[in-house]
Order: C-alpha cells, then sequence, then structure tokens
C-alpha cells in the first residue's frame, strides 16, 4: 500500500502541471529545495521530480539525473536536500547509483545511512542486491535486522516476467522497449499488479496501452477498477466519453468528474457537447454540463440556457449556476429571465444571488429588463443589488395601489445590501400599525445591515452608534429567535462596550447561549482583548460557567490563557 501511494503523489505532481526542469537543472535548484521558505523549496522539489519522472522516457535523460543526484549526495550539502535527493533516487535508481548509495552507508550522520539503505532495498539492479547481501555478510545485531528487512522488502520488488530487472513501481523511469516487455507479461500479473502498473502508465502518459484501463474499468476487483478509471486520464481518448458518461452515474462522481474535467483531447470538448445535445437524464445533464463549464466550453452556453428555460425544469437553478461560470456580460440579461421562471420562493433566493453576483453592484442590468408584467417578481432582485436607481423604483413601488407591489417593495428593502435604509427598516418594526407579519422582517433586515463591517455598511456610523441601533432593535423584539439573532449579530459590534451588553443575557436561559457566543467572538479580537484585559477576564470566566457548547468553552480557556 505504501509502494501506491507514492505512486499517488507521483500523479498528484503530474496532475499539478508543475514546470519540467531541465536534467541540467539540479545545481541551479539546490539553492531553493534548502531554502527555509517552505513554498519556495516545494516548487523546487516538485520541479526536479517533475525533471526525474520525464526522464523515464529517455535512457541517456535518466542517466543524467541519476548522475547528478549522485554527485551532489557526495557533496556537503543541507541534509534536508540530501535525503531528499536520496527519496527521489528510490524511484530513478539503477546499477549506476549503487556506487554512490555504498559509500553513503559509511555516512557519520544516521539519517544518510537509513536513506542509502532504503534506496538500495527499492533499487532494482542485480547490483543492488548484491551490495544489501555484501552489507549483510558484515553486520551482526541491530544492523544485520536492517539489511535483512531491507533485501526481504525485494521480493515484491522484482516480479518475475519478461523482464526481471523492472517493477510497476519503475515503469515511469525506464525505456519505452522495456515497458513494452513488461506489458507483454501484463495478463499474468494479479490484479494488485495490474493496478500498479496503470498507475504507473498513467503516470507515463502512455496511450497505447488503453486498452488496459478500459479492461480494469469491468474489473471486479475494486482496487484495479479504480486504477483503470484513473489511467482514463491520460490513457483514453474523447472516444471514451459514453463510457465515462456511464460512470459519472454508476461510479464515482467526483472522481470522474475532475477526470473529465482535466481530460486533454483536441476533439473531446466538441464530443462532450454533442453528448450533452441529447442527453435526456436530468442528473447527468446537470453533471456534463458543469464539466463543460469548468472546461470554458464557450459553445455550451447556449445548450445548456436552453435546457435552463425548458418548461417544468427542476434544475433550472443548478443550470443557472452553472451559466454564471460561462456567461459574458451581454447574456446577464438572459440569466435573468431564467431566474424568473424559478417560483419556489427558497430556490429563488438561489437564483437571484446568480445575478447579484454578476452585477456587481449595478442594478441596471435588471432595471433594462422590467417591464409592467414582471415589476413584482424582479423588485425583491432589484433590492438585493441596491443603489440609488433601485431605491427610487422601490420607494415609487411602495405606493402602489396594488398591494403584490407594495409587498414586494417592501420585501426589496429587506433584501438590501447596506445600512442605507437601515433607519427606514426600524421606522417600520417600530410602527405598531403595521402587522406583526411584517415588523418580524424589517426588523431581522435592520439587525443584518446596522452590524456590518464598515467596508460593507455604506453609511458612516460609529461602532458605538451602531451598538445603540442594535439595542433600539433588541426593545422592539418580541420574539426569542429575533433577539437571538440581534444579539448574535452584536459580535461584529468590536467594542469594549458590546461585552459588558452581552453580559446582561448571560442569565437569560433562552439567551445566555447566544451571548456566550458573542462574548467569545468579541474575545477573538487581540487588540479589545488588550483595551480591557479585566472585563474579558470576568466575562470569559462567565462564560465557562454558563455555556453549554464545548468548542466555544476550550475557546474561552484559550483566550484566558492568553491573557495571562
Amino acid at each position: 500500500m505504501m509502494k501506491y501511494n507514492k505512486l499517488l503523489l507521483l500523479l498528484v505532481i503530474l496532475f499539478i502541471g508543475t514546470g519540467t526542469a531541465a536534467a541540467e537543472d539540479l545545481a541551479s535548484l539546490l539553492p531553493n529545495l534548502a531554502s527555509d521558505d517552505v513554498n519556495t523549496r516545494t516548487n523546487a522539489q516538485l520541479q526536479w521530480q517533475s525533471a526525474c519522472l520525464q526522464s523515464g522516457k529517455d535512457a541517456a535523460a535518466i542517466k543524467s539525473v541519476n548522475s547528478q543526484m549522485g554527485e551532489q549526495l557526495l557533496k556537503d550539502i543541507p541534509l534536508a536536500v540530501k535525503v531528499y535527493l536520496l527519496h527521489e533516487m528510490q524511484w530513478t535508481g539503477d546499477a549506476d547509483v549503487v556506487p554512490v548509495l555504498v559509500k553513503l552507508l559509511a555516512d557519520s550522520e544516521k539519517t544518510i545511512r537509513e536513506e542509502a539503505v532504503r534506496a538500495l532495498a527499492k533499487n532494482p539492479s542485480a547490483e543492488a542486491l548484491n551490495a544489501l547481501k555484501k552489507a549483510l555478510d558484515g553486520a551482526a545485531g541491530a544492523d544485520k535486522k536492517i539489511w535483512e528487512d531491507a533485501i526481504a522488502s525485494r521480493g515484491g520488488h522484482n516480479i518475475k516476467l519478461s523482464v526481471e530487472s523492472v517493477s510497476p513501481l519503475n515503469l515511469p523511469y525506464v525505456s519505452e522497449e522495456a515497458v513494452a516487455k513488461w506489458m507483454q507479461g501484463y495478463d499474468k500479473l494479479s490484479d494488485l499488479e495490474k493496478a500498479w502498473t496503470l498507475a504507473s502508465l498513467t503516470v507515463r502518459k502512455d496511450g497505447k496501452y488503453r486498452q488496459a484501463a478500459l479492461d480494469a474499468v469491468k474489473s471486479d476487483n475494486e482496487y484495479l477498477k479504480k486504477n483503470g478509471v484513473l489511467a482514463l486520464a491520460s490513457l483514453g481518448n474523447s472516444e471514451d466519453i459514453p463510457l465515462m458518461l456511464e460512470l459519472l452515474t454508476a461510479y464515482d462522481r467526483n472522481l470522474v468528474t475532475n477526470i473529465m474535467v482535466n481530460f486533454i483531447d483536441d476533439k473531446f470538448d466538441a464530443a462532450l457537447l454533442s453528448a450533452l445535445k441529447t442527453e435526456k437524464d436530468a442528473d447527468r445533464f446537470v453533471a456534463v454540463a458543469n464539466i463543460l463549464a469548468r472546461r470554458n466550453t464557450a459553445d455550451a452556453f447556449a445548450v445548456i440556457l436552453a435546457a435552463a428555460k425548458a418548461p417544468e425544469n427542476p434544475k433550472r437553478v443548478e443550470l443557472l449556476g452553472i451559466l454564471e461560470q460561462l456567461a459574458k456580460p451581454e447574456f446577464y440579461g438572459d440569466l435573468v429571465d431564467v431566474v424568473l421562471l424559478v417560483t419556489d420562493r427558497g430556490q429563488r433566493d438561489n437564483a437571484e444571488r446568480v445575478i447579484v453576483r454578476l452585477s456587481k453592484g449595478d442594478v441596471a442590468l435588471v432595471i433594462a429588463k422590467l417591464t409592467a408584467d414582471n415589476t413584482v417578481a424582479l423588485l425583491p432582485l432589484l433590492g438585493r443589488i441596491g443603489g440609488e436607481a433601485a431605491l427610487e423604483i422601490v420607494h415609487k413601488e411602495m405606493k402602489s395601489e396594488a398591494p403584490a407591489n407594495r409587498d414586494a417593495a417592501f420585501r426589496a428593502l429587506c433584501n438590501w445590501p447596506n445600512a442605507e435604509v437601515a433607519a427606514e427598516l426600524l421606522r417600520f418594526a417600530e410602527n405598531k400599525q403595521n402587522s406583526e407579519a411584517a415588523r418580524i422582517p424589517a426588523l431581522r433586515g435592520f439587525a443584518r445591515v446596522i452590524s456590518l463591517p464598515d467596508d460593507q455598511i455604506g453609511i458612516k456610523i460609529s461602532g458605538q452608534d451602531k451598538l445603540t441601533m442594535l439595542k433600539k432593535g433588541m426593545s422592539l423584539a418580541l420574539r426569542n429567535e429575533d433577539k437571538q439573532l440581534i444579539l448574535e449579530r452584536a459580535s461584529a459590534v468590536r467594542e469594549v462596550d458590546t461585552v459588558k451588553w452581552a453580559l446582561e443575557f448571560l442569565g437569560d436561559k433562552d439567551l445566555a447561549q447566544n451571548a456566550c457566543r458573542t462574548i467569545v467572538e468579541l474575545a477573538h479580537q487581540d487588540y479589545l482583548r488588550k483595551r480591557d484585559k479585566e472585563l474579558f477576564t470576568s466575562a470569559l470566566n462567565k462564560v465557562l460557567e454558563v455555556c453549554t457548547d464545548n468548542g466555544l468553552k476550550d475557546r474561552a480557556r484559550q483566550y484566558l490563557n492568553n491573557m495571562k
């Protein structure tokens, strides 16, 4: 299993698409390989790993990477770099590197000696085995066990087939001829060995062995089947789309989706789009549409849009989200048309958020679609985007003689993205002539916008004034759920007085836990804790007495410890 995990790592490296370093570049990479910066070091490692992978396609190249690593390993370079190079040599090593490894067996650093043993154990050459046996002859005690284990570990590494010096794990690093000889005995391999072989062929991107992947996909052995599916990513072609579509719903959708999104074939997009046009299954249509969008296939937009506009389509909102990925500004109006077809209130909220993201605060897109027939339907969306032009329309419709228009305009105010309408919402919530059913959403909308961060709130207001306004909202709240919301929104008002206010509710059984959350969230701010250490110490200790959430209590203890 450890061997397979190594192969998975190699596959990840390949799929990341790291730049390939030329074989002669190791010396220039050494400073970065020894860097203290993890990103610099990782990038350098990925470059060299990519070079080692590519070297497997050419005998001269693999000789070069091995020679360079051997040369550097005998120099005075950082320990971490030596360890890294020895790890790489486990996969690229052949008879040529054995003399270097033998010298390292006498290194003064124990870690280097152990890594050299591992590299010899993985080395498929007869020279490496002879070196291990020679070392065993002169070993005793604990050292003897190390050499015995190293030799024993080679048992599964040299599978007896037509090429004795090759194992499935070495295939990315050997010549085309060696791979061809290995594959002559493929049918005789166990399912596990076939899985290893397919993983290696996937790293090589050796399309001539596509049939092995297709056969593996049909296997009853789950391990082999999964490796067959993975192998399609680099061994398959556009002719395999029907199989991939079947696997989308019959196997692991996420895995197959990722394979199809990253699939490289000039004919793939056109073939997949053709399949989308004839797809009748709603779930699979969404899955394929999503893949095309992630592949940025522009021609798919019209096909997906037509499906999203089709009558009684239960996947309309999902398709709208997919269209968002592909839409150009000139087509945003078409997406507004799709939103108008969504009648379910919950789904409509999600659909409207797509337009909000696309509009980027410019309500002109929606205003351009307004008609007498769709004003009621579009008003809540206008409110989500906000702005002076939207507010003018909303205020006009609030005076309409049609109850539906007034109601939609009110919902638009409750949807507003900032506190420009906070005072208006508060007045509405205060007016007892308004129904409770209307005052509740006004109050909740007010609490949401008045507590927004300064860069989102849209008005000039101090933290103290935000708290004053929230206290006013609390005095108007009739239901516990509304009081809980206001108390939790107070956690965004980062003032010492907010902590003092929250403390007032620790004795209320219906609000105590919300107060605890607010106090702990405010304690997360270092500058607040430093401003009044005594207050926070007392408040957090009270939270520990009242709180029933173990996670919150752990955080409270952490903040208390930080103040000691």
